[in-house]
């Protein structure tokens, strides 16, 4: 999804979501209903492994990552379950 440009005085920005990375505490569980919705929607898989799944639109991804094990229980930690960080890209 691209984002109307904007523009500040003399700069003009075109702006797009990139990408969103999840942790998760349960892949076997978590994946395969990620993975099963997300190809619903039209993306397609970039990379997986048993503890991470990454799915692309051609203009933004989704990853889903296993958090590590230090992390778990932990709470407002980007490293801990939940979203970590969605990024977007500016021209």
């Amino acid at each position: 999804h691209s984002f109307p440009t904007r523009r500040s005085s003399d700069l003009t920005m075109n702006v797009t979501k990139k990408h969103f990375q999840i942790n998760i505490s349960d892949p076997a569980l978590t994946i395969p209903f990620y993975k099963k919705l997300l190809t619903y929607f039209g993306y397609t898989i970039i990379h997986e492994t048993d503890t991470l799944l990454g799915m692309g639109s051609g203009v933004d991804s989704f990853w889903l990552m296993k958090v590590g094990e230090t992390y778990l229980g932990q709470h407002l930690d980007r490293d801990s379950v939940g979203l970590n960080h969605f990024a977007f890209h500016v021209e």
